[in-house]
């Protein structure tokens, strides 16, 4: 529920407070001015009915809120009033703890208009007594609140009242103590109702954009605030990244170590690094000078793939090449003395079986020798 005071509303304040141009001094040292606008120190200057109005909206204005916060029960326009000038006569505090909201809350509005009755009484000269003024604003107030509820018929006949004793003692004292005097004189102004309704709704359409402002701006520090979280992480996870590369970089292997790696990879190659010597040579060009390590081939070519043309072995590499062509020799000279066995002139059964006998391991021992030939690698330029 929503609700701000009406003008009938602020007119009842108005004629209960009473208005003061010049400022006048408090009991307690402070400076009342207008419609009941406290100054706290220093009396200041004296204010039109125009500032006076100004001054009571922005009063009434956390009243209207505490009102419509603390009232959990639907009412009407005339109770709303009511309550808005019942609290701020006896204060916000004392209305928040009062009987008076806990029956409006209950739905107990009689009981509640009743309740209004109890705080007639105020300190005059250090005494508590019952104000006159008090009992009118209360009696004011409570028909107000009770204006706009069903009014039921009580004949006399069927209801004649009788004596209600705690009334009567509540409600009928000796004495009435008239209000003291300050020393500014209070006067009865004619009252612009329709400017007063229009600055009090100004003064709470204000005070709600100012709770909406201090919300976004809560919302946007919170935003700006994770932007920058973000931010950090992000600048952060770049560093790391830039310290692992720089890492990566120190530890990467130089140009004689990946050389060396690559022959190591493959068995058919590692006699290459007993053939090969690194040499370091300083290369310039127009740009810059580039200094470079690099294997220089010293001994002879290395042959690493294998070719289906038949190809003598380099006599120069290994011992295996020396047995291989001495096994090749010697099969070709067995075909060689089985080749003239059998056609150097007419052959009898003991050349043809000799023949055969020297053939036959003749001819295994130039296979074996032609196929391990085949499989030994070829010349090949590798130049690293």
């Amino acid at each position: 529920m929503t609700t701000s005071i009406s003008l009938a509303g602020l007119a009842l304040i108005q004629e209960f407070e009473g208005f003061r141009a010049d400022p006048a001094a408090l009991p307690d040292g402070k400076w009342v001015v207008g419609y009941n606008h406290v100054r706290e120190r220093h009396p200041g200057a004296k204010v039109s009915q125009g500032d006076a109005v100004d001054l009571l909206a922005r009063d009434l204005v956390p009243l209207i809120q505490m009102v419509n916060k603390e009232v959990t029960t639907p009412i009407t326009q005339s109770q709303f009033d009511a309550l808005v000038s019942f609290a701020f006569s006896i204060g916000a505090e004392a209305f928040a703890k009062s009987q008076v909201l806990r029956r409006v809350n209950q739905g107990a509005f009689l009981a509640a208009a009743s309740a209004m009755e109890a705080w007639r009484k105020s300190e005059v000269n250090g005494d508590i007594v019952v104000s006159q003024a008090l009992v009118r604003r209360r009696a004011a107030e409570k028909a107000l609140f009770l204006k706009e509820l069903p009014v039921e018929a009580a004949p006399s006949a069927l209801l004649r009242p009788q004596l209600d004793y705690a009334a009567a003692v509540l409600g009928a004292p000796l004495e009435y103590t008239e209000a003291p005097k300050l020393e500014s004189a209070i006067v009865t102004p004619v009252i612009d109702l329709e400017a007063i309704e229009a600055k009090v709704a100004a003064e709470v359409a204000a005070a709600e954009a100012a709770r909406a402002a201090e919300a976004q701006a809560l919302i946007d520090a919170q935003e700006r605030a994770e932007a920058a979280a973000r931010a950090e992480a992000e600048a952060q996870a770049r560093a790391i990244a830039f310290a692992d590369a720089q890492l990566a970089l120190q530890q990467k292997p130089n140009d004689g170590q990946v050389i060396t790696r690559i022959l190591m990879s493959e068995p058919a190659t590692a006699d290459v690094l007993l053939l090969t010597q690194v040499v370091v040579e300083d290369f310039a060009d127009d740009e810059a000078e580039i200094v470079t390590a690099h294997a220089k081939p010293v001994a002879r070519q290395i042959g690493f793939a294998r070719s289906f043309k038949f190809a003598w072995p380099d006599l120069t590499r290994t011992a295996d090449s020396f047995a291989l062509a001495a096994l090749l020799l010697v099969g070709l000279g067995l075909i060689a003395i089985s080749s003239t066995m059998l056609f150097n002139g007419p052959a009898d059964f003991v050349d043809v079986a000799g023949a055969i006998a020297l053939a036959t391991p003749g001819l295994a021992a130039t296979l074996l020798a032609a196929y391990a030939i085949w499989r030994s690698p070829k010349p090949q330029a590798v130049e690293v």
